[in-house]
């Protein structure tokens, strides 16, 4: 991170250690992730094709300097994109990135499911590169238009299945939605064969056309952030909904116990004369 010296990567001031913690000093960006976004105003996707254009056009710009500087993030996802007040987006959560010189291979299996690249999954000895970032800038696009990943309904297990055995997911079945240069795009992306997918800078470069429409960080901040809630609020919600669902866990496994332990006695005495015993 301390190398990392870019718009669209999170800056990292100075670390210390205290106790048996270690702090990592960074800018707070109080805008949140993409995914607060998603789930506080765009449950179902952002439908404004200029505004993904310029997420995508940012993404791919820290993406870039990334990789020339060596490095795969093996976690690109909404969540794991941070957004200022300006408008700027930066990529963040470099927990699992990696250092790869040219020609290199890793092998780890890493990531998050829905968003990982099949080759990454397999774990073959001719291991991947950074083209699996790629892969999850495509299914972080698709994010983006729906407000969650394909699959993020199956478990874990499932999804690696299914990515492994069928088509990669399009943007297809939104055809009157989207325009043809932002499937051309996320198509460019979701190629199964590592060595079809392109670059950051030939994705920037082929799809001219589907960039032209970004704008500038001030769209993001006029559009994206409008009457967003601010930190605090959200922070507070997010504490009350986390407090719900714990309370919700307890209330849940008080009625089971509950249930096992009522157990009711009937000495009705309702068959010839005896005493019948029903439980």
């Amino acid at each position: 991170m301390s190398s990392c010296k870019h718009p669209n990567v999170i800056n990292y001031y100075v670390s210390f250690v205290d106790e048996s913690d270690l702090w990592l000093v960074m800018p707070i960006l109080e805008a949140g992730s993409l995914e607060d976004i998603l789930r506080l105003r765009y449950q179902n996707g952002i439908k404004d094709e200029a505004m993904i254009a310029t997420i995508l056009r940012e993404i791919l710009k820290g993406l870039q300097y990334f990789h020339e500087c060596g490095q795969i993030h093996r976690d690109i996802k909404a969540q794991n994109i941070l957004v200022g007040l300006d408008g700027n987006l930066h990529l963040s959560d470099f927990g699992v990135s990696a250092r790869v010189n040219t020609g290199q291979k890793r092998q780890t299996f890493v990531g998050s499911p829905c968003w990982m690249a099949p080759e990454v999954m397999e774990q073959t000895a001719q291991g991947y590169d950074n083209k699996a970032d790629i892969w999850s800038l495509g299914i972080t696009a698709i994010e983006l238009t729906q407000g969650e990943a394909p699959n993020s309904e199956l478990p874990a297990m499932r999804v690696l299945l299914v990515i492994l055995k069928y088509e990669p997911p399009t943007l297809n079945k939104y055809e009157t939605i989207w325009s043809q240069e932002f499937k051309d795009f996320v198509d460019s992306c979701l190629q199964k064969d590592p060595t079809k997918r392109l670059s950051c800078n030939e994705l920037l470069e082929k799809h001219k056309k589907f960039f032209a429409q970004a704008k500038d960080n001030n769209y993001v901040r006029d559009v994206l952030l409008k009457d967003l809630p601010n930190i605090d609020q959200r922070v507070s919600t997010v504490l009350q909904s986390q407090a719900k669902e714990y309370y919700d866990k307890i209330e849940k496994r008080n009625n089971q116990r509950n249930k096992k332990s009522a157990v009711k006695w009937d000495f009705t005495g309702s068959s010839g004369g005896q005493d019948e015993l029903v439980k």
